[in-house]
């Protein structure tokens, strides 16, 4: 016998229950099989049935001994996997008649159609043509959007009027987590409604450590004001060395410091001049013999104003 369902629970098959005896699963009750005219009456009572198990004691398969007597959603979890123990064997026999070389591949291709045709034509119990069109415009809609944000805001349009059943039926890569995000995308924003984008700076350095740093290098250690009514600072030292002194002082006060070359960025920021002369004789220019230079010329002066005289 060819496989050609899922394995279904091998515990309790139909073979193992007696044709004399009541057999009862959950709520239901199978009917008792005491003799041969019994049987007419209750299970055989149907000649559709009776050519069925004609057929199957042909296939050398157990016969149906009985239907189900409610319905299939009610029924016991054992009484299910009999049933579709009893089905499989069934369809298997009809389809080893059909194609005795190849039966899986029929079954194969037989599913294949039908779940391409109910793809394509998509009926909803209770769901009128119009409506179906338009859900399958949503559909549409939904699986063409590249982005995960923008799928929510056209999920959000319909999460709160049909259930996550119903919306499987036509998009069925919809997932729990995605029909529950879209339902809330719709309360707290709106139906369809997009996010503003939210401006986010990552701060790497952390602010104690930044701050503890910048009041080193604007300490009178590091710096020099220049005279008043010149906006700019002098520091008399290079980022270098003034990098290695912070090393120490952090070292000696046991601070967590920065590395070597983001203090060498934060310096690079902070602009500022470095100075050049000589202490004691111009602090502020670039040039140390300028004071040199006014003695001379007033020197000249004096003696040109002697000779004159």
């Amino acid at each position: 016998m060819c496989s050609l369902f899922r394995q279904v629970d091998e515990q309790g098959s139909d073979s193992d229950i007696p044709a004399t005896c009541a057999v009862t699963f959950g709520d239901e009750a199978l009917p008792e099989e005491d003799s041969e005219e019994s049987d007419e009456g209750s299970s055989l009572d149907n000649e559709s049935q009776v050519q069925l198990n004609r057929f199957l004691h042909l296939r050398d398969v157990i016969p149906v001994r009985h239907t189900l007597s409610v319905p299939w959603n009610t029924a016991h979890e054992r009484t299910k996997r009999i049933y579709l123990r009893k089905a499989q064997q069934c369809i298997s026999a009809m389809l080893d008649v059909l194609v005795q070389e190849n039966s899986q591949g029929l079954w194969t291709e037989l599913c294949d159609r039908h779940a391409v045709c109910s793809e394509s034509q998509v009926v909803v119990k209770g769901i009128s043509e119009k409506e179906t069109e338009l859900l399958n415009a949503f559909a549409e809609s939904y699986l063409n959007a590249q982005h995960c944000s923008t799928r929510r805001q056209i999920f959000s349009l319909m999460a709160d009027k049909s259930s996550l059943k119903e919306m499987r039926e036509f998009i069925q890569t919809v997932t729990s987590y995605r029909y529950s995000i879209a339902r809330r995308h719709r309360m707290i924003h709106g139906r369809a409604a997009t996010l503003p984008n939210q401006e986010k700076r990552r701060m790497r350095i952390e602010p104690v450590k930044l701050e503890h740093f910048v009041s080193f290098i604007t300490s009178p250690r590091v710096i020099q004001d220049v005279p008043s009514f010149t906006p700019n600072v002098i520091r008399t030292m290079i980022p270098e060395r003034i990098v290695q002194q912070y090393q120490q002082y952090c070292c000696e006060t046991n601070f967590e410091l920065m590395s070597m070359r983001t203090l060498q960025r934060v310096l690079a920021v902070c602009s500022s001049s470095v100075r050049k002369s000589l202490q004691g004789l111009d602090n502020f220019s670039a040039s140390g013999v300028e004071a040199f230079d006014a003695v001379e010329k007033l020197v000249d002066k004096l003696v040109d104003c002697r000779s004159s005289a």
